[in-house]
């Protein structure tokens, strides 16, 4: 792992004579660690502990934030040497192949195993081909449900043009404001709406957010370097006044754009938000030396994203129904063991497809 483009596949080609920054890698395997324990708070039954819940929901869950936020610092920091085509090419080649390859297992469970259109209407007497295309379309609508999250990347892709005019006229991020209000009250879209371009639209302020930190880095990360540790009680107070007060945990996903059935603002996104630079500082004071096990949940944040789904199903298969109760013991267990599967799954995966690995895994 020599450059970052091998810590992103959200990034384009790099200068050679750009200097690694060691601290995104604990950055980026912070962010699948949260990712992934977010998807694991459901795997259990909570009732009775709902004050349990609400708190690692409102901890966890919006993780994706994380990894938009990384995204964009990574687009602008290597944007130097940026080519549409080469550019879309790259990513042909180390994002959507993989998404396609890797989506297979749950395209034959969602397609030729189980009957979705109860779920989803507008797959009533189609024919499985339509429905390969849909659910790809789609992304996260089947077992392999985080996957909405290539589709939705994939027009940032498509847009990066539009975003190198941010690289090259700073003076637009001024927008950047404007999106975070934008993201705080047209929520997330609910999980069987998958709307992807209202997906774009919420994460659309983290991913500008990232460029801006990007651009920012020599005078902002001194700055959130020095104040980490009121910066880090200030998100600890948030997140916790958010755990007390908020009409909502977790996701706050609107049933359509500027929808208020849970309340106006979305405090997840403001909280994962005020996170990253959180993050962001933390890291780069304290994570100043390589750590191999740190570096490699970077390096593997791709693969173990797209296959940790396959280990929830078996958890889910294998544990009920009915959901075993909840205890955090329990689930720091189900999660570690569901991290520790997918990352040894992506290592031995890499280590057999050697460099077919990145067109296969990611990575």
């Amino acid at each position: 792992m020599e450059s970052l483009s091998h810590l992103s596949r959200d990034a384009p080609p790099p200068r050679p004579s750009r200097p690694v920054l060691t601290h995104l890698f604990a950055f980026r395997a912070v962010a699948i660690v949260v990712i992934l324990a977010g998807h694991c708070v459901r795997l259990f039954d909570w009732d009775g502990l709902t004050r349990v819940i609400f708190f690692l929901l409102d901890l966890l869950e919006n993780g994706t934030v994380l990894f938009v936020f990384i995204a964009g610092y990574l687009f602008e920091y290597l944007a130097g040497r940026f080519s549409y085509r080469s550019y879309l090419r790259g990513k042909l080649h180390d994002v959507i192949l993989p998404y396609l390859l890797v989506s297979v297992p749950a395209l034959i469970y969602d397609v030729l195993l189980h009957d979705k259109s109860q779920i989803y209407p507008q797959l009533v007497d189609q024919g499985w081909f339509y429905k390969v295309g849909w659910f790809l379309l789609q992304g996260g609508a089947g077992l392999n449900f985080p996957l909405w999250f290539i589709p939705m990347i994939g027009l940032y892709y498509l847009a990066s043009p539009a975003f190198m005019v941010l690289v090259r006229h700073p003076r637009l991020y001024a927008v950047l404001p404007l999106l975070v209000v934008l993201s705080a009250l047209i929520h997330r879209p609910a999980h069987d709406n998958l709307a992807t371009l209202h997906q774009a639209a919420y994460f659309l302020s983290a991913y500008v957010a990232g460029m801006w930190a990007s651009h920012s880095r020599a005078r902002l990360e001194p700055m959130l370097q020095k104040h980490w540790l009121p910066l880090t009680l200030g998100l600890g107070a948030m997140i916790i006044a958010q755990w007390r007060w908020s009409p909502f945990h977790g996701n706050y996903q609107g049933r359509a754009p500027f929808s208020v059935e849970h309340g106006l603002i979305d405090w997840t996104v403001l909280q994962k938000l005020l996170m990253c630079f959180v993050l962001l500082g933390f890291t780069a004071r304290w994570y100043t030396r390589r750590v191999r096990g740190v570096d490699l949940l970077a390096e593997l944040s791709f693969p173990i994203f797209f296959l940790h789904a396959y280990f929830i199903f078996l958890f889910q298969s294998a544990l009920g129904p009915p959901q075993p109760d909840g205890s955090l013991m329990l689930y720091a267990a189900g999660a570690g063991s569901i991290l520790l599967a997918s990352t040894l799954l992506a290592l031995s995966l890499k280590s057999a497809l050697g460099r077919n690995s990145r067109w296969v895994i990611g990575a």
